[in-house]
């Protein structure tokens, strides 16, 4: 039991690592410059400037040396200075947390409201059709039968939903267009 416990916290850690360095890698190779987009098109014209702020966020260091870097300060929990707001990455992500969670839980009750509401007039439906062959409020038995699979309910219902978003439809505007 030791063992395999062993075997698996490695097998974490090593995918950990690797997961940081794809993360770093397509960060640094997607295009455009940070410092560029950041400076603005006044600043970005003078290359002293320019140099100074690659200095200052280290992005005139080696790719290896800033996965370093990089490495170092996750293990600290320093997440860096958002480029963006100036701040650091942890303050804004624990000022946007609480949003994010509570939209979060108002989607998945959506969900659950859409998807049991769905389930039921299926059974229904199937009762008219079927001549009672399945009972009326059994919805687990539904989709342990698999008369209707049950991940594509959502997406289904919430693409044609959106469809009614559009202004020449019915002139819906509060469901949210899949994205």
């Amino acid at each position: 039991m030791f063992r395999y416990v062993s075997n698996r916290l490695i097998t974490s850690v090593v995918l950990a690592l690797f997961a940081t360095l794809v993360v770093f890698l397509i960060a640094s190779v997607v295009p455009g410059d940070p410092i560029l987009a950041m400076l603005g098109d006044l600043a970005a014209s003078k290359p002293e400037i320019v140099a100074e702020y690659r200095a200052r966020w280290g992005l005139d260091l080696p790719l290896w040396q800033q996965y370093w870097i990089f490495l170092q300060r996750l293990f600290h929990g320093d997440l860096g200075i958002s480029i963006s707001t100036g701040r650091p990455v942890l303050a804004d992500i624990a000022q946007y947390a609480p949003a994010t969670v509570e939209l979060g839980t108002i989607a998945f009750v959506n969900f659950l409201l859409v998807a049991f509401g769905v389930l039921s007039m299926w059974q229904l439906v199937l009762v008219a059709f079927c001549q009672g062959t399945v009972f009326a409020f059994n919805m687990p038995g539904i989709v342990r039968r698999r008369a209707i699979p049950p991940a594509p309910i959502t997406p289904t219902v919430s693409i044609i939903l959106s469809a009614f978003q559009s202004p020449g439809a019915c002139g819906l505007t509060f469901f949210p267009a899949p994205g």
